[in-house]
């Protein structure tokens, strides 16, 4: 698949977090995200990658990007307190 196919998502996924002024991102990791966090690094913001084997106890349901997000920031929150 050719890299320009994510230009759209990455440009509208960097606007996103730099207009929210966040201090960390935490994202689930796997192939698309260390991409996004190769970019979100070259715009000066951090972002942290979390395997998947430490998000999957904080699902509840079944998958929706929200109680996705959910659980990734719960996980986020868990790895803090370690």
């Amino acid at each position: 698949m050719c890299r320009n196919s994510y230009a759209p998502w990455l440009r509208l996924s960097l606007r996103f977090a730099f207009n929210v002024h966040v201090e960390l991102i935490g994202m689930e990791a796997c192939g698309g995200a260390h991409f996004l966090g190769r970019a979100l690094r070259e715009q000066r913001l951090e972002g942290q990658l979390i395997p998947a084997q430490y998000v999957k106890p904080y699902v509840k349901t079944n998958t929706s990007d929200y109680l996705d997000a959910e659980a990734i920031a719960e996980a986020r929150r868990a790895s803090q307190n370690r």
